[in-house]
């Protein structure tokens, strides 16, 4: 299958969904970011109830592999868990 866009649902208990910065990368070596990890003074959110994200970087190339996710706390004095993850890709 070629991909056209890819969604990620990410469900967590942390506390400070801003600080954390995701990067997706391909079976063919593709990475992109998914998540800056830079809220320093905007506004917090919550990703308890899972937040969707989507990206067409992955475009045309095969869905088939090893797909991998990277997560980082920028900054570690508000904490949290990862409970829960959805990947779903579009494409022909």
């Amino acid at each position: 299958k070629k991909i056209e866009w890819i969604g990620l649902t990410v469900d967590s208990n942390h506390t400070y969904g801003g600080n954390l910065q995701m990067y997706l990368t391909s079976p063919a070596g593709t990475p992109t970011r998914i998540m800056w990890g830079k809220n320093s003074g905007g506004k917090n959110y919550s990703l308890k109830d899972g937040f969707r994200y989507g990206s067409v970087a992955f475009y045309g190339e095969a869905s088939a592999g090893t797909w991998k996710l990277n997560i980082a706390d920028i900054n570690k004095s508000k904490i949290g868990t990862l409970t829960k993850l959805k990947f779903e890709v579009f494409g022909y």
